[in-house]
């Protein structure tokens, strides 16, 4: 039986958490593009918008490719400015649900 209501049910049930100790925007990149990558991508507006930037800087079919393969992804803590809403969903193909209360 789980306690905890959402967060650790997931990883009780067989989920990996694949944290960064110190965010790299290419080293997040490269864990999307990964054999093995994330299906859920929950992050702060900053990390969004230094995902964006990256991506722009060096503009990569695969990273595309990689990220359609995201079934979540999450922003909170801050409100996302719209135009990384906008971006982000280019890239990926994704929208990004926004949460508060995390």
């Amino acid at each position: 039986r789980c306690m905890e209501p959402r967060d650790g049910c997931a990883v009780w049930n067989g989920a990996e958490l694949d944290m960064m100790e110190v965010f790299d925007q290419q080293e997040a990149w490269s864990r999307i593009r990964s054999s093995s990558p994330p299906t859920v991508f929950m992050a702060v507006p900053t990390v969004y918008a230094r995902m964006i930037r990256a991506f722009e800087q060096s503009p990569d079919q695969k990273f595309r490719e990689a990220a359609s393969r995201l079934r979540l992804c999450v922003s909170g803590s801050a409100a996302l400015q719209t135009t990384y809403f906008r971006k982000w969903e280019e890239i990926t193909g994704k929208h990004i649900l926004e949460r508060y209360g995390m």
